[in-house]
């Protein structure tokens, strides 16, 4: 799965988010490599992945691109 979108926050605060959202779900997070002037931040559950990358745009809000590999139980 894949989102896209630009908020009026900071990427302090939108990294807060997801992490606060995705704890009570069983990710854990952990910040990884990102290009010069982006932040990534790894979410993992077992075999589920997200990451999140996200940078300042032009008027201080935040551009955060959020890509994940899901996977469901069997019959689920």
């Amino acid at each position: 799965m894949t989102a896209d979108a630009v908020v009026g926050k900071s990427q302090d605060a939108v990294v807060g988010h997801f992490q606060q959202i995705l704890a009570p779900l069983k990710f854990w997070s952990e910040p990884v490599p990102a290009a010069q002037g982006q932040r990534a931040v790894r979410f993992s559950r077992g075999r589920d992945s997200m990451t999140l990358t996200t940078s300042t745009t032009g008027t201080g809000g935040t551009r955060f691109m959020l890509l994940g590999n899901l996977h469901v139980a069997a019959g689920g």
